[in-house]
């Protein structure tokens, strides 16, 4: 039970203490600070930043220590074999010309003559000295590189909570088609925008499923259904983001699952096979029948120019005016 009670008492002491020595200002001189886990039975520093007068006192002088020292380092040890026990104090205070910036070379022994491990303790509480910043400690002395921003909204600003970030704008986008042959399936990308969903349009008419992810839009039709040449709105896409949607990778497929040649106009039209806009009545395709219209506009029409400059049927054109016409001759022989 004792054992227990001990070895208790002598973790909570190796929890809370480091092996560490500090300065402390005393209003003209210096105290060496120290915590300790283990007895010290000697030691040695450096000191940083200032010429050391005198060193004496503390703890080391109280456990009969000897104590030299030059304009730069400090050493204490016992003759008689006196120690310093583990805890924390002042272990010897010294007379500085100048502000010290902290100690060096630091060697601390047991009573065995085994060093201890000691580091230089400033006294600075290590954190983020950013007020701006989401882990902001105002407790910190020291900037340790840990500041945290949060996380960048879609519209440049930051926020610790992304959560906390302002709504993107939206609204939906028409992707207009204009084919001349039945779309039995279709698959783009969308840049610019996020695009959140889609529906409506002509796939909706002809039952297609359609589907979205990573800002891609699929469309099909599980029952074999097409959507019918011609033009129109092909599908509505729902869209958060203050850009503006332009498709691209297009791929629309016909009833056999043949690719078709496709056209992207304006960003959200896509034309549709070899003539999307339609051929007319001379077979020019997107042309206006005026290649072949006839004299009175109608394309491949029978009219003509009459004699006369007017246009019509040729059995229609009026009769030019005629009658007839005396030749006199004179001879001589």
């Amino acid at each position: 039970m004792f054992k227990n009670i001990l070895f208790s008492m002598m973790f909570l002491v190796s929890s809370v203490l480091a092996n560490t020595l500090g300065l402390e200002d005393d209003g003209g001189t210096w105290n060496v600070t120290y915590s300790s886990e283990d007895i010290i039975a000697g030691f040695q520093f450096n000191v940083d930043g200032s010429t050391v007068n005198s060193a004496s006192g503390g703890d080391a002088t109280a456990n009969g220590f000897m104590i030299s020292a030059n304009a730069t380092t400090v050493l204490g040890f016992s003759l008689t074999g006196g120690t310093i026990p583990a805890g924390n104090g002042t272990l010897v205070v010294l007379d500085l010309e100048g502000t010290p910036s902290g100690l060096s070379g630091i060697v601390v022994s047991d009573p065995y003559g085994n060093a201890i491990n000691f580091t230089y303790d400033s006294g600075d509480v290590a954190g983020c000295t950013d007020m701006d910043a989401c882990n902001y400690n105002a407790d910190a002395t020291m900037d340790d590189g840990s500041c945290d921003y949060g996380s960048m909204c879609w519209d440049g600003s930051y926020e610790c909570d992304s959560s906390d970030c302002p709504d993107q704008p939206g609204g939906s986008v028409d992707i207009m088609f204009n084919s001349d042959t039945d779309i039995a399936g279709f698959q783009f990308g969308v840049s610019g925008v996020d695009v959140t969903g889609a529906g409506g349009g002509a796939a909706a008419d002809a039952g297609f499923t359609v589907s979205t992810g990573n800002n891609t839009v699929l469309g099909f039709s599980l029952q074999g259904t097409t959507i019918p040449a011609g033009e129109g709105v092909l599908v509505v896409l729902d869209v958060t983001g203050s850009g503006d949607a332009c498709l691209s990778d297009v791929i629309i497929s016909d009833s056999s699952g043949n690719a078709l040649s496709t056209e992207i106009v304006d960003c959200t039209t896509i034309n549709v096979g070899d003539c999307p806009a339609g051929y007319d009545e001379c077979g020019v395709c997107g042309g206006d029948n005026s290649s072949c219209a006839d004299c009175a506009g109608v394309p491949n029409g029978d009219s003509v120019i009459c004699w006369d400059g007017s246009c019509s049927l040729p059995d229609d054109c009026p009769d030019q005016p005629g009658g007839s016409v005396e030749v006199y001759y004179s001879t001589s022989t």
